[in-house]
């Protein structure tokens, strides 16, 4: 029994078709499943009050005055700007980090911490 291209090719595109189909159809019924899942299983969370948004978990900010990283010294360390500069005639692109404060910046990374040796 001996098969023509034509009927080969047609049942051919036929089996493929009907692969791509059924997983259509698979993947169509495993979303909407995990739809209706994802739903029972928010309300339950929202039911028991557990947060669910970046907004619910995330505290306030700490106040100014009760911030330690808010003194000059430590904050000196992320005030600053970042520059960037293009040459035009090797296409590089460059940028700087420009510190509002430098001085305390300098002033903050050269502090050392206490010799060992000196018998503490």
């Amino acid at each position: 029994m001996r098969i023509d291209g034509k009927k080969l090719l047609k049942r051919f595109g036929w089996t493929v078709l009907g692969l791509v189909t059924l997983t259509a159809l698979f993947f169509t019924i495993e979303n909407w499943r995990g739809a209706r899942a994802w739903e029972k299983v928010r309300a339950r969370l929202v039911e028991e009050g557990e947060p669910l948004t970046f907004t619910e978990i995330v505290p306030a900010p700490i106040p100014a005055d009760q911030n330690i990283c808010a003194i000059p010294l430590i904050a000196s360390l992320t005030d600053f700007e970042e520059t960037t500069t293009n040459d035009r005639l090797t296409g590089q692109t460059a940028s700087e980090l420009v510190y509002h404060r430098p001085q305390i910046r300098d002033q903050f990374l050269a502090m050392k911490l206490p010799d060992k040796s000196s018998g503490f």
